[in-house]
């Protein structure tokens, strides 16, 4: 319409306003015309955008500054989405080559030059195998000339179609062999009828249709499907002999009666009667070892132990694992091992189920409100929800007394900056946008807070203006309606809270072990991100698992030649607390300078049944210092960092 209407040239900025005042008039005419038909056609979002701008030039082009998607980032994404994309099943083949030509269509307007042929190649190429290979091959013996996309389109609508009348031919082949296998045709035998039964009723004993109890695979214990299809426990005939075997009961039964004897005397009976015959059902024993002897099944029960006096089966390396991180649900570390989206873990370790006492007496809470089920489809670094926690009633060692908690909309990744001050608060929101647009490509669009000072301010508010970012808020005193951020604060200080019980670490070092729970939710696969942890959602790779350590354990740092006498020792004892920022280094607190050092050569002192093996070394690496005596207790990286040391033009390294 601008281009019928000849304004395009004031819009892209080619007719500038001239500086004769006779011919101003004309021009500004012209413009007001142009901003008559872009205006309307802007959402309540985007007006708001160029609200400050006075010709259609500005607005044209602070609105092409906004929604640009030409970063360099963004340009290697489409171009290996391109590389590798494949056909997916569950779309038809012309909605695949929709997606293709979408993505060659962008790349173009990057400028990444995709011609018609490379296009015509990826879409060939991507068909599988096993199911288009003739297809591959007729298209082989096209001329060159005739291997357009329009060809190819509509060879693969064609495809498309074929299925569907397969599947018709398919169903009146079915059709007609019901037709012969009907009741009053001679064909239908007992064995059909019966087919036809198992087809209509469930197994009794694992509930699937198809087939019956005698039939099935299921490894469900025999005694559970019977309970459950409801059948009664039968009477066997027993005889109790009056010695024992091996120290274990002796009974004589029927082989009619196997499957509903126990033994070991009253205890482990029911309805029990000192006569010929009595009924006992099976209650509380395990499987046992049985003879034939004289045409007769002799038992020998063995009573199971009490679940008091099994706690030792529980499996130790599991609940290693899971204080290394920091009492996260064990579903969701074992999920992220076998979904790949991390490494340093074996499934194996992870198995059976663990009850800690220190979780129950850190994360009791209140039972949920009903949940309100809402689908959220936003991109990665587009929308945060922020949220401010304290005064603490200790400071931390760097002297914070506040934590500010920030986390991804899209994917869950969360930042923790430790600050002094509440008005620390919005030069840090400012940190978070340049991090997550430099890691992302994607600029934030909408931040979530509630009615906070701290977030209410006219710093902010100009910041968020300048930039074109929506500051939602919630209702005052309405907290609950930011749940997700809220439900995430309550999450980190539960596992931070039960990281301290475990080991009775001092209440100042409440920073480091919020950080370090921190540093361990990026890495692990929770409901929000059941794929991909939210540190590959940022940075594209994966993080080895196989460092961690569990937080407040006992430390011996290997000390340096250069600060230590021949007799001296070569090792000190420390206090784990914390992971390095850019490295597998550790960071350990000295307990008589109170300090925190960064260490690389440490050998670790974990939990009691970890006592019994020798500790190892860990051997990381050696790319950084061998320790640091900064006396600054809080982190400083991509993902925890102590406001305080924002701003400051020194370039030592910060603990």
């Amino acid at each position: 319409m601008l281009k019928a209407l000849k304004l395009w040239d004031y819009v892209s900025g080619q007719i500038e306003r001239p500086e004769v005042k006779a011919e101003q008039a004309a021009w500004d005419k012209k413009d007001v015309q142009a901003q008559a038909i872009l205006v309307p056609t802007l959402d309540a979002i985007n007006a708001n955008h160029i609200r400050s701008c006075t010709t259609v030039k500005a607005m044209f082009h602070k609105l092409k500054s906004i929604h640009s998607d030409s970063s360099v980032l963004n340009k290697q994404h489409t171009l290996t989405a391109f590389l590798n994309f494949k056909m997916k099943p569950d779309l038809t083949l012309v909605q695949n080559y929709n997606e293709v030509e979408e993505l060659s269509r962008s790349l173009n307007e990057m400028g990444v030059v995709i011609d018609e042929a490379t296009t015509v190649t990826k879409i060939v190429s991507a068909l599988p195998d096993d199911k288009y290979k003739s297809l591959k091959k007729a298209w082989d013996s096209v001329t060159p000339d005739s291997q357009t996309m329009v060809n190819l389109l509509a060879r693969l609508r064609k495809e498309d179609l074929e299925p569907s009348y397969a599947a018709s031919d398919t169903k009146e082949a079915e059709l007609s062999k019901a037709y012969q296998a009907r009741p009053d045709n001679k064909a239908y035998t007992r064995k059909q009828k019966i087919d036809e039964l198992k087809k209509k009723t469930k197994c009794a004993k694992c509930g699937k249709i198809g087939h019956w109890a005698r039939e099935c695979r299921s490894k469900q214990p025999q005694q559970q499907w019977q309970q459950t299809s409801g059948r009664q426990p039968g009477k066997a005939s027993m005889l109790k002999q009056e010695h024992e075997y091996n120290g274990v009961d002796c009974w004589y039964s029927d082989s009619g009666a196997s499957q509903h004897i126990c033994g070991h005397g009253k205890e482990g009976l029911q309805d029990y009667q000192n006569e010929g015959h009595h009924a006992v059902h099976r209650r509380k024993w395990r499987a046992w070892p049985e003879t034939f002897l004289d045409n007769l099944y002799v038992m020998h029960f063995k009573p199971a132990q009490s679940n008091a006096f099994n706690t030792h089966s529980v499996n130790k390396k599991l609940q290693l694992w899971y204080k290394r991180c920091a009492h996260i649900n064990e579903e969701y570390i074992r999920n992220t091992v076998k979904k790949d989206a991390a490494i340093g873990l074996q499934l194996e370790e992870l198995e059976g189920t663990i009850f800690c006492d220190t979780c129950q007496k850190a994360k009791q809470s209140r039972k949920p409100y009903p949940r309100i089920e809402h689908k959220r489809r936003t991109t990665i670094g587009e929308m945060v929800h922020a949220d401010l926690s304290g005064k603490m009633p200790v400071a931390s060692l760097g002297g914070s007394k506040y934590f500010l908690l920030l986390k991804d909309d899209a994917c869950g990744f969360r930042v923790v900056y430790f600050l002094k001050e509440k008005s620390e608060a919005a030069h840090c929101i400012r940190e978070y946008v340049n991090l997550m647009f430099n890691q992302t490509g994607h600029r934030l669009k909408t931040i979530r807070t509630d009615n906070g000072t701290e977030f209410v301010t006219s710093e902010l508010a100009s910041y968020f203006s300048k930039h074109g970012i929506i500051h939602e808020t919630t209702t005052p005193f309405s907290a609950k309606s930011n749940g997700r951020i809220e439900r995430e604060m309550r999450t980190i200080k539960d596992n931070s809270r039960a990281m301290m019980q475990q080991h009775d670490v001092p209440e100042f070092l409440w920073a480091e072990a919020v950080a370090t729970s921190m540093f361990v939710h990026n890495r692990i696969l929770n409901k929000q991100s059941p794929d991909v942890t939210g540190f590959e959602a940022v940075f594209g790779r994966r993080h080895h698992l196989g460092h961690l350590k569990e937080f407040g354990c006992t430390a011996f740092a290997h000390v340096p030649s250069k600060k230590r006498k021949v007799w001296e020792p070569k090792a000190r004892k420390y206090l784990f607390v914390g992971y390095h920022k850019t490295s597998n280094h550790y960071r350990l607190y000295d307990p008589e300078k109170r300090i925190i050092i960064i260490a690389r050569n440490v050998t670790f002192h974990e939990s009691e049944f970890e006592a019994e093996r020798v500790p190892t070394q860990i051997e990381v690496d050696n790319s950084t210092n061998e320790e640091s005596d900064d006396e600054e207790g809080a982190s400083d990286d991509l993902e925890f960092k102590d406001a305080a040391e924002i701003g400051r033009a020194s370039c030592r390294e910060r603990v």
